[in-house]
């Protein structure tokens, strides 16, 4: 790593990937549409699948109620409970909107509004639930806006909560994918969406009840119906023209259309399902998983480096995978990580996964997974001396990686220094110690001397016993 930057491991994801899943294409070209402005989203991931014109700013008609609806789910506490309709609620609808007849004065449920909301698009039901979740239409718009920001919908300007026509008023296909991606992931939203059909209650204005059923005809039987379809919304507009949202599900993969713009509803239909078809039939899973370094970056203490910082995916990582691809070709790219870390450090990096389909011109990188959270790990180099600038050893550390004080005798610290507090007693235990060993090493020379003496001295008393015994012998021989 010395005097890189970065060192990034070009087709490594691929690699992964080739280990997980078969060699499928990753670009198939997506199906020919009568719109010029829609987006294909996989709703696990958030990964977009195919799109043209997915950020243009254009009116969102009747999908602002996907936005109503998720900020009316998070903030709902009783459905059951009577809403009063108030004349204010239904001033700004003009004439000849979608509606369900409600009138000034009369009770109604919140799930009734949230079903006719999302089920019919009513307009007059979706400002009712606005003024009981904000109080006034006014400060719950302040809550849509905030909550669209948060979704990281920026492009989206929102003027009232049902979709009507107003000045200024715009959204992108994009963004309200990604509005709909999350209001498909609470489940509070979920019970209001996605019927076929739906009874409101009798009112103290309506003696009976009223069923409803669904404007999104992909959920009906009939020319539009799609296998698989769990639910969606569709809008108009004149300056809109037709807009839907559609998500359907097939073997454990759902996916998101967005198509905005179209000229009848029959091509906005078609498109939406030629969408989820290019999205089931074109695409293969393949789970990227999260043990293999991707990149490194120098590791640093006060200026001077220590180690490196290897960087990983914190979670696996699930992608769909589509037609034409040149497995050297998917990389993956960091958001903003320098070249060098200070050790500790808690800051959270992101990398894009991409596929580069030319190096040299990097606007033409198409995005398979945006912002994917990447976990670091600290490698301390334990052959650098601390505190010497020309050395390659790192001063000890904690777990989070900041330095842990050291005491005296310990490594890269003068003995003569005066010893930190508590050092002075633990100083004189090592000295008798010491001279403890000391003194059990002289005894135990001292018993092993003793012993050999002995043995020694034993070994030349039979010998001379021999020689003796030998001398006798001989004597009594020559007599």
């Amino acid at each position: 790593m010395k005097g890189k930057r970065f060192r990034s491991f070009t087709g490594v994801l691929l690699a992964l990937l080739l280990m997980v899943t078969m060699c499928v294409p990753v670009l198939a070209a997506p199906p020919e549409m009568n719109s010029d402005y829609y987006i294909l989203m996989d709703v696990a991931s958030g990964q977009v699948l195919a799109s043209k014109n997915a950020d243009s700013q254009l009116p969102p008609a009747g999908l602002v109620k996907i936005l109503t609806g998720l900020v009316a789910a998070e903030n709902m506490i009783d459905d059951t409970s009577k809403l009063t309709v108030t004349s204010s609620a239904l001033s700004p609808l003009g004439t000849g909107v979608k509606n369900i007849g409600l009138a000034a004065g009369e009770m109604i449920t919140m799930a009734d509004c949230m079903n006719a909301m999302l089920m019919v698009s009513a307009n007059d039901a979706a400002n009712v639930v606005a003024e009981s979740v904000g109080t006034t239409l006014e400060s719950f718009m302040t809550m849509l806006s905030n909550r669209a920001i948060a979704l990281g919908a920026t492009s989206t300007v929102l003027k009232n909560p049902n979709g009507l026509n107003a000045e200024g008023q715009v959204s992108t296909p994009h963004d309200l994918a990604l509005i709909a991606r999350a209001a498909l992931s609470n489940e509070t939203f979920l019970k209001y969406f996605g019927k076929v059909s739906y009874t409101l209650e009798p009112t103290n204005n309506r003696a009976e009840a009223k069923v409803m059923n669904t404007s999104f005809l992909m959920l009906r039987d009939g020319d539009y119906s799609y296998e698989g379809i769990v639910g969606g919304m569709v809008g108009y507009t004149s300056a809109s023209k037709y807009v839907t949202m559609a998500t359907a599900e097939k073997d454990g993969r759902q996916l998101i259309a967005v198509v905005m713009m179209a000229e009848t509803e029959a091509e906005l239909y078609s498109d939406a399902a030629a969408l989820l078809d290019h999205g089931f039939n074109d695409f293969t899973s393949a789970s990227v998983p999260n043990n293999l370094t991707l990149f490194v970056a120098d590791l640093a203490q006060e200026g001077v480096k220590i180690g490196t910082v290897e960087f990983r995916l914190r979670e696996s990582v699930s992608l769909l995978l589509s037609a034409d691809y040149d497995t050297t070709k998917i990389l993956v790219v960091p958001n903003s990580v320098p070249a060098v870390i200070t050790a500790g450090s808690s800051q959270e990096y992101t990398a894009n996964i991409v596929y580069r389909t030319n190096p040299e011109d990097l606007s033409q990188d198409v995005l398979l997974m945006e912002n994917v959270v990447l976990a670091s790990f600290e490698q301390i180099d334990t052959s650098i001396v601390p505190g010497d600038p020309t050395s390659s050893t790192p001063p000890a550390t904690n777990a989070s990686g900041e330095p842990i004080a050291t005491t005296p005798g310990s490594a890269g610290e003068d003995p003569a220094d005066e010893p930190s507090e508590g050092g002075g007693f633990w100083k004189v235990i090592k000295v008798i110690l010491k001279i403890l060993l000391y003194i059990i090493l002289v005894l135990v020379i001292l018993i092993v001397i003793f012993i050999a003496t002995l043995f020694i001295m034993r070994e030349v008393k039979r010998r001379k016993r021999r020689k003796a015994r030998q001398a006798r012998m001989q004597q009594r021989y020559h007599d």
